[in-house]
């Protein structure tokens, strides 16, 4: 046999496309390598950049006691403003309040479009500003909620309703609808 049939082959052996003959190609770890810093780059991109039409999550327990804690510390409200029907804007969803006592307790029903429970309803007034707890307890609905405010300049009821199970929350608005 001659010398080069028994030759080893070294890192230098190369063909003609590129390739080290028995191994990968020598181009392909830089080029996994730059990708893996593109995608990481992208990440990072993505995760400091909010999308304000996105969903916004945050932990049930803290949404739970931020809720409970402004609507213990505001004080209560007759809220004749309120009563009435009131359609949100993104789907068949509706709010019926039948009237606000003065110590703020709301009697309300909640429809999407058959009745869901609406386990408590209270109402408050924050710097002049009515506000407004819903939570709705039923199939589907343990313990999500909803906390607005009465806009008295477009007679609307805007806010932000807490889906528990997603652990997502979602602007919303209340039009009032004609009696």
């Amino acid at each position: 046999m001659g010398m080069n049939a028994n030759r080893r082959q070294t890192e230098n052996d190369v063909d003609s496309a590129g390739y080290r003959r028995g191994r990968v190609p020598a181009w392909l770890p830089i080029v996994a390598g730059v990708l893996a810093v593109a995608i990481m780059i992208v990440m990072g991109i993505c995760v400091l950049r909010k999308d304000d039409g996105a969903p916004k999550t945050t932990s049930p327990g803290t949404r739970d006691a931020e809720a409970q804690g402004k609507m213990a510390v505001a004080k209560p409200v007759g809220g004749g403003k309120l009563v009435g029907r009131w359609l949100r804007l993104d789907g068949s969803y509706v709010l019926e309040i039948t009237s606000v006592s003065p110590d703020g307790r709301v009697d309300a029903a909640y429809f999407n479009p058959n009745p869901i429970h609406v386990s408590k309803a209270e109402a408050s007034s924050e710097k002049g500003e009515v506000q407004l707890f819903v939570e709705l307890r039923d199939r589907g609905y343990d313990g999500n909620y909803y906390t607005l405010a009465y806009d008295r300049v477009r007679d609307c009821l805007a806010g932000v309703y807490h889906q528990l199970a997603m652990g997502q929350e979602y602007d919303v608005e209340f039009v009032r609808m004609a009696r």
